[in-house]
């Protein structure tokens, strides 16, 4: 603050301006990274005839953009990468509480549902709003072809196809 006011003082307006706008940035970049999007995460064993299966559950909540998706990121490849061969995964994100999405998670969302489908692994989608819906079709995550889309209306319906959908383990 004090260099603004020194610059602004000794008549360099611009200067003051640009040096207020970086430092305002940075403020906000490093507090928006301390807010985490996920304000509850459960995990799920499920069993079907002799079938198992990991549900990890992430809800989310609040605005979700560049400043704060990493603690997200870093939770789904946490959970994709856990170690149980034996088992199907599931990753349910819900949206219910969910106000924005970013341009950079719905890019950095549909990268991370590539991986997934390498590790054959599901990711479910549950109280998706209409416009968020929209971004993920424009985004590529959900596709032209309804019945390859995982949405679902909230949490247990997803829980409930991922148990019909159990695939066993080799």
């Amino acid at each position: 603050m004090l260099v603004i006011g020194l610059s602004i003082a000794n008549g360099n307006l611009i200067i003051g301006v640009v040096i207020g706008l970086i430092s305002s940035s940075l403020v906000f970049a490093i507090q928006a990274s301390l807010i985490t999007p996920i304000y509850q995460s459960s995990i799920l064993n499920i069993d079907n005839n002799n079938k198992t299966g990991k549900a990890y559950i992430l809800k989310l909540e609040g605005l979700i953009f560049f400043g704060n998706m990493n603690k997200l990121f870093k939770q789904l490849n946490k959970c994709l990468n856990e170690n149980s061969p034996e088992t199907s995964k599931c990753l349910i994100l819900d949206f219910n509480r969910v106000r924005f999405l970013d341009s950079s998670l719905i890019e950095k969302l549909a990268n991370f549902q590539r991986t997934a489908q390498k590790k054959n692994a599901y990711l479910l989608f549950t109280d998706l709003s209409l416009k968020h819906e929209q971004q993920f079709y424009r985004g590529d995550i959900l596709e032209k072809n309804e019945s390859l889309n995982l949405v679902f209306p909230d949490i247990d319906r997803g829980l409930e196809w991922f148990q019909e959908n159990l695939v066993e383990k080799r």
